[in-house]
Parts: C-alpha cells; sequence; structure tokens
C-alpha cells in the first residue's frame, strides 16, 4: 500500500500510526502479492486473508485480488500447511479465503472478481460439507484459526494432527459461519438464490451456541474434544 498523503488528523499519535500501518503493509508486499509477514515470505490463506479484512487491501485492491487469485481454485481456497499439525484435513480454516475476498470486492468493487470468488468459495464449502462435518454435533472439525499452534492446545495434542483433527474448534466454525454469510451476500449481488448459505449459516450458528458455550462459566470454549 502506498500513498503520498500524509493523515492529519491533528492528533499527533493518530498521524504517526497511520503512517506505520502504511509502511507496514508496503513492506509486506512482494512480487504484487501481499505476504504473510516479515518472516514468512510467502502468501498464506489464513494471513493473507485476515490482513485483508483488516485493512490491508483498502488502497491497493489490485494487490489483493492478485494474492487471492494464487489461492484459490476450482476445488476451493487452498489450506495451508503447519509442521506441527500438517495441512488438510487437520487444519480446516481455508475458506477464510471468502473473508479476504469479500474485503477486496468492497475496496473495488470488481463484480467479475466477485463471480470467481463466488465459485471458490462455494467449492471450500462443499469441500468442508463432505470431508470435515461432524453432523452428530453440528460442527466442522478441525484446528483453530486462531492460535493453530502447540500453544493453543494441552501438551497431549504437541504435534499430533489427528487428534487435533478430531476437535471442533470455536474459531474455525465461526469461519465458517462467516463464508457462509458472505457466500449469501455475494450469490445476491451475483442474482443468484443466497437462502441455502443463510439457511446454514444459521444452523452452524445455533451448533455453536448449543455445542460450545458454557453457560456456567459464561464463555464460549476454545474447542470441543468429544463428541
Amino acid at each position: 500500500m502506498t500513498s503520498s498523503t500524509a493523515l492529519q488528523s491533528g492528533r499527533e499519535e493518530y498521524d504517526a500510526a497511520y503512517a506505520k500501518a502504511i509502511s507496514d503493509v508496503a513492506g509486506n508486499i512482494v512480487g504484487g502479492r501481499l505476504i504473510a509477514g516479515q518472516n514468512w515470505a510467502s502468501i498464506w490463506t489464513r494471513d493473507s486473508c485476515y490482513a485483508l479484512d483488516l485493512g490491508a487491501g483498502l488502497g491497493e485492491p489490485e494487490v489483493g485480488e492478485a494474492t487471492l487469485r494464487a489461492l484459490g481454485g476450482p476445488d476451493g481456497w487452498m489450506q495451508d500447511k503447519a509442521g506441527h499439525f500438517g495441512g488438510w484435513p487437520y487444519l480446516t480454516d481455508s475458506v477464510v479465503g471468502a473473508v479476504g475476498a469479500w474485503a477486496v470486492y468492497l475496496a473495488g468493487g470488481d463484480e467479475a472478481m466477485l463471480r470467481w470468488a463466488f465459485d471458490v468459495t462455494r467449492a471450500s464449502l462443499a469441500r468442508a460439507e463432505a470431508e470435515v462435518f461432524d453432523a452428530p454435533s453440528g460442527l466442522f472439525r478441525g484446528c483453530s484459526s486462531f492460535m493453530e499452534s502447540n500453544s493453543g492446545y494441552p501438551i497431549q495434542f504437541a504435534f499430533n494432527g489427528p487428534a487435533v483433527g478430531r476437535t471442533k474448534a470455536l474459531s474455525t466454525n465461526l469461519v465458517h459461519y462467516r463464508a457462509y454469510v458472505l457466500a449469501a451476500r455475494m450469490a445476491t449481488l451475483l442474482g443468484e438464490d443466497g437462502r441455502s448459505y443463510e439457511g446454514r449459516a444459521e444452523a452452524l450458528k445455533e451448533a455453536v451456541n448449543r455445542r460450545l458455550w458454557d453457560p456456567e462459566r459464561g464463555r464460549y470454549a476454545y474447542e470441543m474434544w468429544g463428541s
């Protein structure tokens, strides 16, 4: 992201934060794509798309689209791999590509990109429903999209991809919920019927509230280990 205009808010700390943000984003654009970060000099579906959603793609939507085009294909959004747990089906948060795509569409308004992103998102959701959806619980299996590392799990899960892959993580299920909601919005904008995605979003929300909410503690569980 580049900008020749400095922010002049009247608050020095705001202006400095804005300048740093612009500089940091620019430093993470390599080869016209938004990489995962200084120590991860490549694009990652999770890292790049969360960054796009948080504003990194606002100034240069073409960078966001180039990043997305490298992450999506006919089988859906690419699933990242992690040395400690592996990739699909232990990590199942690739539908976060829909979140990045929506942010890029809002920034640039390119309907052709939206059509492509909708097809990729639809394929990702279909893959997840077929391969990692746990019907008895109504939740998706897989590693947490938040803190997807050994530090986010008890010691018995360390470097144990199959065990982690059987959990149902709150953050990953919320990513799937948001992907359903965005798929419905994309469908509507493209003149298609998005009601089936709306229905699946509501069913997943109900399952999250039923299975992951702990009323005694007044908070959601990080993940669910059992059935």
